[in-house]
């Protein structure tokens, strides 16, 4: 009986412990589903397109509502996760980004909309002429790699987006290619 029993409790200790895992997973899930939450928030309240006047703004607000939906979607791999949740809250990511896009397009169609990156980029060139030292270099090239994040972003939107006049499109996606040029 003795031995019995012992086996009895070894096994309500795995159990506990067990259980103990799972209580701790879905805190992890539940916590992790809280922070996104939060910075979904803050990414909506700073999204206010019609009164950016650079369009730096735009690249940095679609990188980050793009960054925001992978990280969305790596969660639903998250063991007891909130499913419907994430869905949810993808959902919405997708109907900001949609809007933003158009807002982007928009302002793309204004003249000379891509000149402030232009001259960023020559102000990276004419920094990188200064340089010494190697290390001098990393703040110049995650600068670089920043527009050229948003220049993807930039081309991607108007790519994919329906805008009504082509030769409006084909515009926007030539001064693209030219910043792309000039980054290059």
């Amino acid at each position: 009986l003795k031995s019995v029993l012992i086996e009895i409790k070894g096994t309500a200790e795995l159990i506990v412990d067990e259980f103990e895992k799972v209580v701790a997973i879905r805190k992890q899930a539940a916590e992790a589903l809280e922070e996104a939450e939060g910075v979904q928030t803050q990414l909506f309240r700073d999204l206010r397109p019609e009164s950016w006047t650079r369009v730096d703004q735009f690249m940095d607000a679609l990188t980050q509502l793009r960054t925001q939906r992978g990280h969305l979607i790596t969660m639903r791999e998250m063991r007891y996760i909130d499913a419907g949740r994430i869905e949810e809250l993808e959902g919405q990511i997708v109907e900001h980004f949609d809007t933003l896009s158009r807002d982007t397009v928009g302002f793309l169609l204004k003249e000379d909309s891509l000149a402030p990156l232009t001259s960023e980029l020559d102000l990276l060139l004419e920094r990188t002429g200064k340089v010494e030292k190697t290390h001098e270099f990393e703040p110049i090239a995650e600068e670089l790699d920043r527009v050229s994040d948003g220049l993807n972003v930039l081309s991607d939107v108007s790519a994919n987006l329906q805008v009504e006049d082509p030769t409006a499109r084909t515009r926007i996606l030539e001064q693209i290619s030219e910043v792309f040029a000039h980054q290059n």
